[in-house]
């Protein structure tokens, strides 16, 4: 089933009907509103729809009397034997309001568009973000922001102890404000890959400490047991905001997570629900692979082959390690592995507690989690994105969940969104700024 939401249809360009057109404009220029705003645009927009509906309504009623109205590609529950006055006909949102398309008197089809909890649009149609020319595609993208360089920060590190007697590294750029975001990135990641490094950038011009923690295994020193870390691992990240609320005395805490990170930070979200809403204020999720099947599937496309093998290098290097670490508790083929599936079938599955690689997948997704989260959290995951599976666009998930923002953009590539500016900054992490802002007042 295709995407919900087609970007190509929101250019200015395609509504003839000039209230359309302006109102689209509109969104085009601003892109960010208050609750307010969102509230008088949605009103509006449903306004136009209602007016359009009863034209149309007035249209069939005089030709088949006594018959079903109907718009084309889509039946509305409306009898044409109403009173010849539709000038006071009164549509509720949920008359109009579903998850096909809906043909306006002006012939130009417009997905629906779901107002929830009264003020906002959990599916964000509008993207304010343009690639760069020749920046269209997404796996260019992609490997752009990898070779993107960003000057190094100064961390302090600090050790916790973790409660099966590991350890966890924490680095941390302290500005000494009383705002706090903890960083979580991707797979096989560091504090001092250049997406990390560009987001705490951001994060210090705008005023907030930055917190990243390192994965088992990923500070530059092997951990202490045989298990790591993997997608769906929120006993750590929990480890973490503990540690945060208690040293950093902060008032206002957000929660950033990319790809991986952002699998374990959406899940972790979900998890915790309402009771996590006095201690964070805000979460984003950049590139997250929200099905890990459907994403894993993904990789194993044959024009995924070099992230595929770049993954695996550095995942075998590790198992080599963790084979001396502990003798006899690998496979002896394990250096051998071709893809993913093969990775976690024997290692991530039996190290971590599951059945199979397959288990792992569906019980460590976050997609399942997602309509639980109780705290202003944002998705920021590209159309083009090379990495992720149609199964990890949660659409009628936000749809259904008031407090998660789901953008979508047509362009960014994973973990790219890339953007030539004075201050270096791309814009996932202007847009990531912006919204913890807005949700730290």
């Amino acid at each position: 089933m295709p995407p919900l939401i087609d970007p190509t249809l929101f250019s200015p360009s395609a509504f003839p009907h000039s209230a359309f057109r302006a109102l689209v404009e509109a969104f085009l220029a601003k892109n960010i509103f208050t609750k307010t705003e969102s509230a008088q645009i949605i009103d509006t927009l449903f306004e136009l729809i209602k007016q359009s509906l009863q034209k149309r309504m007035k249209l069939l009623a005089s030709r088949v009397p006594g018959q079903m109205g109907f718009c084309p590609n889509h039946h509305l529950p409306f009898q044409n034997n109403l009173p010849s006055n539709f000038d006071g006909l009164s549509l509720k949102l949920s008359d109009i309001v579903c998850k096909k398309w809906l043909q306006l008197e002006c012939h130009t089809e417009i997905p629906s568009i779901t107002l929830l909890d009264g003020a906002t649009l959990p599916v964000l149609k509008f993207s304010s973000y343009s690639p760069p020319p020749f920046f269209a595609n997404g796996h260019f993208q992609t490997i752009f922001s990898n070779i993107r360089r960003v000057p190094d920060v100064k961390y302090q590190r600090e050790r916790l102890i973790t409660s099966d007697d590991d350890f966890l590294d924490i680095d941390s750029c302290i500005v000494g404000s009383d705002r706090t975001a903890i960083i979580s990135y991707g797979l096989e990641g560091s504090s001092h890959r250049s997406y990390v490094l560009g987001m705490v950038r951001a994060l210090i011009r705008n005023g907030w400490n930055a917190v990243v923690w390192n994965f088992r295994g990923c500070s530059g020193e092997p951990n202490k047991k045989l298990r790591s870390y993997h997608c769906g691992d929120t006993e750590d990240l929990n480890t973490v905001l503990q540690f945060v609320l208690k040293e950093a005395n902060s008032r206002k805490i957000a929660m950033i997570g990319f790809s991986a990170g952002g699998s374990m930070l959406m899940k972790f979200l979900g998890e915790q629900g309402i009771e996590i809403a006095p201690y964070v204020s805000a979460a984003v999720g950049i590139s997250v692979p929200c099905d890990l099947a459907g994403a894993v599937q993904k990789l194993g496309m044959r024009s995924n082959r070099l992230y595929t093998m770049r993954f695996l290098l550095m995942l075998r290097g590790k198992l080599r390690i963790k084979k001396q670490l502990f003798p006899g508790s690998l496979p002896n083929h394990i250096n051998r592995v071709k893809s993913f599936i093969d990775f976690d079938s024997a290692y991530t599955a039996p190290a971590h507690g599951f059945k199979d690689a397959y288990d792992y997948y569906y019980k460590s997704s976050c997609l399942p989690y997602l309509t639980n989260i109780q705290i202003p959290s944002l998705l920021l995951n590209a159309l083009d994105d090379p990495l992720l599976s149609r199964s990890c666009f949660p659409f009628s998930q936000a749809e259904s969940a008031p407090q998660l923002y789901l953008e979508t953009p047509p362009n960014g590539g994973h973990v790219g969104f890339v953007s030539f500016n004075d201050q270096n900054e791309y814009w996932s992490e202007t847009r990531t700024l912006e919204f913890i802002n807005e949700h730290a007042i």
